[in-house]
C-alpha cells in the first residue's frame, strides 16, 4: 500500500480511487463473552446451541462436528454474541487470531470466553475483513500483544482502535473473489498433500515386515528372499564414535 496515495501496488483494472483508512470501532459491532456466570461441566450437552472456541476453527472454517453444545437458556443469557451469517470471529486469548467467517448457519451458535466477534456494517464486506485479519497488518497487532506477555490477550479496546485501509465495496468483492480462488487452490493442494502422506504411511506399513515376520505384505517383483534382522551398531559408524582401531568417525556412514 503506497503511503502517499493510499493505493495498493497491484490492482484490478477500472479501480483508481484511493483507499480510505477505517477504524474498526466506527464501522463494526465488536463483542466478547463477559464470563460464564457459573457454567457447570454437566451443562455441556450432546446437542443444542453451538459453543465455538478457537480449537474448533481450522483454516477459516468452523468444524461444526467438533463444537460444544450448551442449553438454550445459556445461549439466551448473552444476546449480544448470538452469531449471524457474516460475523467474523477469532481468538482473543492465548493463541491470538485464527479467524473464521460464519456462513450458512444451521443452528443457534455463540462463542466462548476466549473468542471475540466482529460484525461489520455495510461499508465493509465481512469476507474482506476476514482477509484483513489474515494480513500482515493484523499480524503486527498480534506481535505487539504477544511480545513480552506470558498470557497474550486482545482487549475490545484494541479492536475498537484497530485501523486498516479499505476500498469501495465493489473492489472489496473483487479482492475477495481472487482470495477465495487462491484459498480453494491451497485447500485442494493441502488435501492432495494429506492423501500423499496417508499413502506413504500405508506403504511404509506394508512394505516393511511386521514384528516377528520376515516378509513384507507387498514388495517389488523378483524379490522373494526373507528380510534379515540387523543391529544398527553393526552396520554403521555414528558421529563421534570410535571404531575398533580407536579412530573417531566424524560423520555418519553405512558399511557394505
Amino acid at each position: 500500500m503506497g503511503e502517499e496515495k493510499k493505493v495498493p501496488k497491484l490492482r484490478f483494472p477500472g479501480f483508481t480511487d484511493a483507499w480510505e483508512q477505517r477504524k474498526l470501532g466506527e464501522i463494526a459491532i465488536i463483542k466478547g463473552r463477559l464470563g460464564w456466570k457459573s457454567l457447570k461441566q454437566e451443562e455441556y450437552l450432546e446437542e443444542g446451541p453451538c459453543l465455538i472456541a478457537g480449537k474448533h476453527i481450522y483454516d477459516g472454517r468452523i468444524l461444526w462436528d467438533k463444537v460444544d453444545h450448551i442449553p438454550m437458556w445459556r445461549y439466551d443469557e448473552s444476546p449480544e454474541i448470538m452469531l449471524q451469517d457474516g460475523d467474523v470471529i477469532f481468538s482473543k486469548d492465548g493463541t491470538l487470531g485464527n479467524p473464521a467467517i460464519i456462513e450458512n448457519l444451521q443452528n443457534y451458535a455463540t462463542i466462548n470466553s476466549t473468542m471475540m466477534m466482529v460484525r461489520t456494517n455495510d461499508s465493509i464486506e465481512s469476507s474482506f475483513f476476514y482477509q484483513v485479519l489474515k494480513s500482515p497488518i493484523f499480524d503486527r497487532l498480534i506481535a505487539l500483544k504477544t511480545s513480552g506477555s506470558s498470557i497474550p490477550h486482545l482487549f475490545q479496546s484494541d479492536m475498537n482502535n484497530f485501523e486498516f485501509y479499505a476500498p469501495s465495496i465493489l473492489e472489496q468483492s473483487s479482492i475477495v473473489s481472487v482470495c477465495k480462488l487462491v484459498d480453494n487452490l491451497i485447500t485442494l493442494h493441502q488435501r492432495k498433500l494429506e492423501n500423499a502422506k496417508k499413502l506413504k504411511k500405508s506403504l511404509l506399513q506394508k512394505m516393511f515386515p511386521k514384528e516377528g515376520e520376515l516378509f513384507p505384505e507387498i514388495r517389488f517383483p523378483d524379490f522373494h528372499d526373507a528380510w534379515e534382522q540387523r543391529k544398527l551398531g553393526d552396520v554403521t559408524y555414528l558421529a563421534g564414535e570410535k571404531n575398533k582401531n580407536n579412530d573417531y568417525y566424524e560423520s555418519y556412514s553405512i558399511t557394505n
